[in-house]
């Protein structure tokens, strides 16, 4: 996912510079991105693993 946003930030961006004669709506769009990935961040849950205990044994239940 992190090379598709490093390949497309330039163009999507120039794009936006190019439209609007600006660059804040790139940077706001960035900010809003990297925002709502850190809220999606949020909800993963941490799975602990016993001691002694295969990765394969935790997710087989």
């Amino acid at each position: 996912m992190g090379e598709i946003g490093a390949v497309l930030s330039p163009a999507v961006s120039g794009t936006l510079r190019d439209a609007t004669n600006s660059w804040s709506p790139a940077v706001f769009l960035d900010a809003a991105i990297i925002l709502s990935f850190f809220v999606l961040v949020l909800f993963v849950k941490e799975r602990r693993i016993a001691m002694g205990q295969s990765i394969h044994q935790a997710i087989d239940g």
